[in-house]
């Protein structure tokens, strides 16, 4: 069970689930509202009559009865306050917010819940229809669902460890299996939901979600999905360059969009250069890619230390593949752009630098 999981379950449950309930409704791909839970719990108080004693009682006994009524009377006012607010808080206005939009993980299920509000801050409910969408870190769109909902369908919600009620919220589930796999933003398997409510009186009310269970890739899945992805844009260069003891090859080059920690964190987009390079001397070297920049007109472009090329200490006849990224290059950029892929020495000290031109 995860963290999330066991966090919402543990203080916020329906009335439904803290006592007997019928089959759960279950949300598949974008359908219709099906019937939601409902339950009411009626108790009826019962109160004993006082008897009294065959004994007379003394002047400070019938004061400590008096005083006990009173104190009784007391919180019997006080009783009825709590009742009232809490009818109006059930039954307040018209909604003017959505007081929470959250989720909770049930294993192959996922329960959404949100609770309404009047102008007044009360709880309250209300009919209309409700509009999701579920995206992954990403921004991609793994789930959308629309359906009508009814002030009649929402239920009880409460604390499980005090079984102190809330109010009345609306809740629905939806299969995990029909929410298609997304990139994870933390790495925990969550995404984002957005819920936007048209309300019968053509009021319109929206909330975010930003902690919602979704099937998520492995950190080798989503590795592999951005590399195709770049592949698929990516352009073919060939060009080879050859000082010293290197022979260093351009493969291609493109933007890469990815995550900034490959397998978590934001989805970023970087400038990528992709080089093969080989040793075709007689002796140990080194080609160091650290001062890499690309350039263009009088900008420049600093690499980033997210590259995945080392090319120190190479032996003779070794070849090294591998990719330079290069930060806030802007999407739109066009024209001839120059790219420094980094430098070597010649036997004399000399320094060697091999450096690309392409058009973008």
């Amino acid at each position: 069970m995860s963290l999330w999981r066991s966090f919402t379950n543990l203080f916020f449950v329906s009335g439904d689930k803290r006592k007997a309930r019928s089959q759960p409704q279950v949300a598949r791909a974008s359908p219709q509202a099906q019937e939601q839970l409902s339950s009411e719990d009626k108790t009826v108080a019962g109160e004993q009559p006082a008897k009294r004693g065959g004994k007379r009682l003394g002047r400070w006994g019938w004061c400590g009865i008096g005083c006990v009524g009173g104190v009784a009377a007391l919180v019997l006012i006080i009783i009825i306050v709590v009742v009232i607010a809490l009818v109006g808080s059930e039954h307040g206005g018209p909604p003017t917010n959505i007081k929470r939009f959250w989720s909770a993980d049930e294993g192959q299920l996922i329960r959404f819940y949100f609770f309404l509000e009047d102008e007044s801050g009360h709880y309250t409910t209300g009919d209309g229809q409700a509009s999701v969408q579920v995206h992954d870190a990403a921004g991609r769109l793994l789930f959308t669902q629309e359906f009508d909902f009814k002030a009649s369908d929402f239920v009880d919600y409460g604390f499980e460890l005090t079984g102190a009620r809330i109010g009345k919220a609306y809740e629905w589930r939806v299969e995990k299996e029909y929410i298609h796999k997304g990139v994870s933003g933390l790495g925990t398997g969550v995404g984002t939901a957005d819920l936007t409510l048209t309300m019968d009186d053509g009021k319109v009310l929206i909330a975010t979600n930003d902690w919602v269970p979704i099937p998520s890739y492995t950190g080798e899945e989503t590795i592999q999905m951005y590399e195709e992805q770049y592949n698929s844009g990516a352009r073919i260069s060939g060009e080879v360059i050859t000082e010293g003891n290197f022979e260093v090859t351009m493969v291609k080059y493109g933007f890469y969009a990815h995550l900034k920690y490959d397998t978590w964190g934001d989805e970023v987009t970087d400038f990528r250069v992709d080089l093969r390079v080989a040793n075709i001397g007689s002796e140990m070297d080194s080609l160091y890619t650290s001062s890499a920049v690309v350039t263009s007109g009088s900008t420049q472009y600093e690499m980033s230390y997210g590259s995945k090329l080392d090319c120190s200490n190479t032996n003779p006849g070794i070849t090294t593949e591998g990719y330079l990224l290069f930060e806030d290059v802007p999407e739109t950029l066009t024209g001839e752009i120059e790219i420094v892929a980094g430098y070597s020495y010649d036997a004399s000290y000399n320094k060697l630098t091999y450096t690309f031109h392409v058009q973008l």
